[in-house]
């Protein structure tokens, strides 16, 4: 009796995945070039201000007037309430944001930045913009315009693309929550930066 053994694409069990492919990809290529800035970013602001790049991006979300409620920084964020909540404590406890209640409503709290929290997030264009300089410092001014252009696009193409894979009401496929709202701010704010 003969046995046939599985079949095997392209060589052997054994053989690495297509690495070329893979590192080729543009959606690959966008987060490895997004978790290298946010690494840099991270470092200079943790050096200079002493806070983290989610923190900064909470604080300006506030001092923009973006978010100025939880549940709306979490959402403009990517962020879950947790994650948002504890973040902002922290902000607090920094003495950089605080908890302000309504005059029309007293149940509602909104978030806003103390005089330290102002002056904190008045540096972050200039921190971004030497981020940026030194991860683009090999491109022209021609080719950074050319950058920033193709990411507006993606990110307006991602929005509408967005509903695609929404699952629908009656979809019940196993699958992990996946945000793809997670890094828009950030995504803007590095955006904005470049011009």
């Amino acid at each position: 009796m003969h046995h046939h053994a599985e079949s095997v694409p392209d060589g052997d069990a054994n053989d690495p995945p297509d690495a070329t492919r893979l590192t080729r990809n543009v959606g690959f290529l966008l987060g490895r070039a997004r978790l290298r800035l946010s690494t840099l970013t991270n470092r200079k602001l943790g050096n200079e201000l002493g806070i983290s790049n989610v923190q900064a991006i909470l604080l300006f979300m506030v001092a923009t007037g973006e978010a100025a409620s939880m549940k709306a920084l979490a959402q403009s964020s990517g962020m879950d309430m947790a994650s948002t909540s504890r973040t902002v404590a922290t902000l607090e406890a920094r003495g950089l944001i605080e908890r302000v209640r309504a005059s029309s409503d007293r149940r509602v709290t909104r978030l806003q930045l103390t005089v330290s929290g102002r002056l904190l997030a008045e540096r972050f264009p200039t921190i971004l913009d030497e981020v940026v300089d030194t991860a683009l410092q090999s491109f022209d001014a021609v080719r950074k315009h050319a950058l920033r252009d193709m990411l507006e696009d993606l990110i307006l193409g991602l929005k509408d693309s967005e509903r695609e894979f929404t699952p629908r009401a009656s979809t019940t496929i196993a699958v992990p929550k996946v945000n793809l709202r997670e890094s828009k701010t950030e995504r803007s704010f590095l955006i904005a930066t470049m011009e």
